[in-house]
């Protein structure tokens, strides 16, 4: 296993590529003591270059991550934990899905090998991105009128096998991969 590649980079934005929130048009989120449990984690990351650009140190290259962010509710049959692997089999409630880009500056990054690249990105740009996301996500189910269920702290995986673009479900609440938990139950709102 070889360690974490070294890379001089630098942040230079962080944004919101594309953003899309849905509910279920016969789901009211507001009446208290549904069956939610929902589901997120980080899906693909894309990687592109682009063009170098000259300055007082030499040539700069910039490179952009990528990666797509996924949260939802599902209506499960009662409040109790649904394994992570059948909760798919019920209705799709709410789903909020987003992509966030990091630009990032160096030198001679075209002389970087694409693994590297790949393993740097899935540690080190989601680990930038996961507080804008956390943040997303968190206002966005406010705004939908959903119970709010805070997305955990990243914590990058150790080894690349387990990183969090490879695929692999997670436990209860952890990140990264895909976390089942139950949000909190909402009051219910005197007349």
């Amino acid at each position: 296993m070889s360690p974490q590649p070294e890379l001089n980079l630098s942040l230079l934005a962080i944004r919101v590529q594309s953003l899309t929130a849905n509910l279920a048009f016969d789901f009211e989120p507001t009446v208290a003591g549904q069956p939610l449990q929902c589901k997120f984690g980080v899906g693909n990351q894309k990687i592109g270059r682009s063009v170098p650009a000259d300055s007082n140190e030499g040539t700069v290259e910039s490179f952009v991550f990528m990666t797509t962010f996924e949260f939802k509710y599902f209506n499960t049959p009662s409040i109790e934990a649904v394994p992570i692997d059948d909760i798919e089999k019920y209705k799709l409630v709410a789903n909020i899905q987003a992509e966030i880009l990091s630009i990032y500056t160096g030198q001679a990054l075209s002389q970087m090998n694409p693994d590297s690249l790949n393993i740097w990105g899935s540690r080190n740009a989601v680990l930038h991105q996961w507080p804008y996301w956390r943040e997303l996500c968190h206002t966005s189910q406010m705004r939908m009128g959903l119970p709010v269920t805070l997305v955990p702290l990243w914590h990058p995986p150790i080894h690349a096998a387990d990183s969090a673009l490879s695929g692999a479900a997670g436990k209860a609440v952890s990140v990264p991969g895909v976390s089942a938990v139950r949000p909190r139950s909402r009051r219910k709102q005197s007349p």
